[in-house]
């Protein structure tokens, strides 16, 4: 029981980042970081499924016209990977992650509104490199820092742990 409610406020507060850099105009993949965060610590179902239903959420309260859903799928199988081989105690690698995710958050969020349109895809060239800048530094030191917090609090209520999670054996199950 008490997995679950920690997987709710997970993604409430995942879903919470998301929204809020929204706002202010910053593009931040709460969501993506989520579900990353949930098939590293849990499982692929429980990642999935949960960034699934926050992703929907967050599309409904920003009134998105086009989802990133289609981003879950490469990255459930990118984060089953690190499940199996990644290093989750460096800064660089979760950095690296952090970079990847948030470019490709930002570049999808920029084109695919646009091909709906047929607009051309990235007006303004300059403008994209600073957005894509800008997105590189929060996810590098946001990535990081989000994993570390979480892995605080779940430490405290005796939870996996990102950092510690260990190769997953051909007969272990998650329960």
């Amino acid at each position: 029981m008490i997995k679950i409610i920690w997987i709710f406020i997970v993604a409430f507060l995942c879903v919470m980042i998301e929204i809020t850099g929204c706002n202010q105009g910053i593009f931040i993949p709460g969501v993506l970081f989520l579900c990353f965060y949930l098939v590293v610590c849990y499982n692929i179902l429980t990642g999935a499924a949960v960034a699934t239903c926050a992703c929907l959420a967050t599309e409904i309260f920003l009134g998105r016209s086009t989802t990133a859903l289609p981003l879950l799928v490469p990255l459930v199988f990118y984060a089953q990977f690190w499940r199996l081989a990644g290093y989750r105690r460096s800064l660089a690698p979760q950095s690296i992650s952090g970079v990847l995710i948030g470019v490709v958050y930002l570049t999808y969020s920029i084109v695919m509104p646009r091909l709906s349109n047929s607009e051309t895809l990235i007006p303004n060239i300059s403008a994209f490199i600073v957005f894509i800048g800008v997105t590189s530094i929060i996810s590098a030191l946001g990535f990081p820092l989000l994993l570390a917090f979480l892995d605080f609090c779940s430490a405290r209520i005796d939870l996996s742990l990102f950092q510690t999670k260990r190769r997953i054996d051909a007969s272990a199950h998650d329960h």
